[in-house]
């Protein structure tokens, strides 16, 4: 606001007309211009005072006057008598508070919530999401809001001024309050810059947080998956060590069985061997009775030559000779009959004792290349070894299942029919012996399998 030198005053903005000093001049009240603008420089962030004397709120970016209120979503119109107030996507009332959604909403000394673009609080922490910084707008609306009350206060000077001259007095100290509003409005300006660059360190801060955050998700992510499969494998693990336990508790009850078969097998033997060693001392006893009879031989011979001397017991003594040499005869006859059956259980013995071999020697080979074995038959074992033996020897597979059928059925002859006597007790053994060297030759040439 300039004065000319004829006491006219130049209204900015309003095309350079001239309101002359002829005007009849009113003198102002409380509602005057200079107290107007005194009040609107000292009246702070939260409101200002229109020139009627009326509290105007601040809200968002721009004023509400008490005069006509305009709304404008852009950059706005001020005329003459009309304030325009201009609030981000804009709404403005007068003497209300005007809420933003979707652009910001800000406010002085509270905290703004935004829904959609931005969250932005004054003097707290502003964060940004989506549109900007509420703050910046909050600065941008405190320096819209200065340049209104300026505007303001020059328009109504320039109202009164063409309506009611002024006196200079009424001027200087009208333009003293408008000096000291825009010092305080400068202070204003550069407390919000401060504040803005405080909010901008603290949302670098807050992005730097949330890109942690958001590592620290993608780990735990990868983690939890990770621990998903772990536990898949601890649950297969699981199914597996219960397979394991119920085929080893399988396998040691066969084992059991196959510990008390044995066990009858050691009884059945050792009661053999006892039977054995009892005909052995009644072998001895023959021994002992051939003794007596060689003795008593002697005494016949003696008797003989006492013959001369004792004729009258030469009958007697006949027939004591005639019954001792009938005895001598029987025990001769015992003594032949004994040694028969003595050879008939040497070689019984030795026959089952090769039955015994072949037997070892296939369950041998057999369970040191499966681990069915103890599920197998013997007939099963044998057609096992036949197999193993036609692929080593591809073709003389039959010799081998030859030999050990005829082995089986003069075993089982031996064993179960009671035909000792009627069997060739050495080409059974030798049989054994042929088919222990054919299992030794094919456990030589085919490898142990891994159990």
């Amino acid at each position: 606001m300039v004065l000319s030198a004829k006491g006219t005053k130049k209204r900015k903005g309003d095309g350079g007309q001239v309101a002359p000093c002829s005007h009849k001049r009113k003198k102002l009240k409380a509602g005057s211009a200079s107290a107007s603008a005194e009040k609107t420089a000292t009246q702070g962030k939260g409101a200002t005072t229109s020139p009627t004397g009326k509290t105007v709120r601040k809200t968002g970016a721009g004023k509400a006057t008490t005069c006509k209120t305009s709304s404008k979503a852009g950059a706005g119109k001020a005329t003459a008598g009309k304030i325009v107030s201009k609030t981000g996507a804009g709404k403005a009332t007068t003497g209300k508070t005007v809420s933003q959604t979707g652009a910001g909403k800000a406010t002085t000394g509270k905290t703004a919530s935004k829904t959609g673009a931005d969250k932005a609080t004054t003097g707290k922490m502003v964060s940004k999401t989506g549109a900007g910084k509420a703050m910046n707008q909050d600065a941008s609306g405190e320096i819209r809001e200065m340049e209104m009350v300026q505007s303001l206060v020059e328009q109504q000077a320039a109202t009164i001024a063409s309506e009611q001259p002024l006196s200079i007095e009424e001027v200087k100290q009208a333009c003293n309050a408008l000096v000291n509003m825009h010092v305080r409005l400068r202070k204003a300006v550069i407390s919000l810059e401060s504040r803005l660059e405080e909010v901008r360190a603290d949302n670098v801060k807050l992005k730097q947080k949330v890109e942690v955050l958001e590592t620290s998700h993608a780990m735990q992510e990868n983690l939890d998956k990770r621990t998903v499969e772990l536990n898949q494998q601890a649950r297969v693990q699981e199914l597996e060590r219960a397979i394991l336990a119920e085929e080893k508790k399988q396998h040691a009850e066969t084992v059991e069985e196959d510990k008390v078969a044995h066990q009858a097998w050691m009884r059945d033997r050792d009661a053999t061997l006892s039977e054995l060693h009892g005909l052995q001392r009644e072998n001895a006893k023959i021994g002992i009775y051939f003794e007596t009879v060689t003795e008593w031989i002697s005494k016949c011979r003696n008797a003989e030559r006492e013959k001369t001397d004792a004729q009258n017991g030469y009958n007697g003594l006949q027939c004591i000779r005639a019954n001792l040499e009938k005895e001598l005869k029987d025990s001769r006859h015992a003594e032949q009959d004994l040694e028969r059956e003595n050879a008939d259980l040497w070689l019984w013995m030795r026959s089952l004792d090769a039955s015994c071999d072949v037997e070892i020697a296939t369950n041998k080979f057999v369970s040191a290349r499966t681990a069915a074995f103890q599920d197998m038959s013997g007939r099963e074992r044998r057609d096992f070894c036949v197999a193993k033996y036609e692929e080593l020897y591809p073709g003389h597979g039959d010799d081998l299942d030859c030999q050990m059928k005829a082995f089986t059925y003069t075993r089982n002859r031996i064993c179960h029919d009671g035909v000792i006597r009627d069997v060739s007790h050495e080409e059974f053994q030798r049989k054994g012996n042929d088919i222990r060297e054919m299992l030794a030759d094919l456990g030589a040439g085919t490898a142990p399998a891994t159990l």
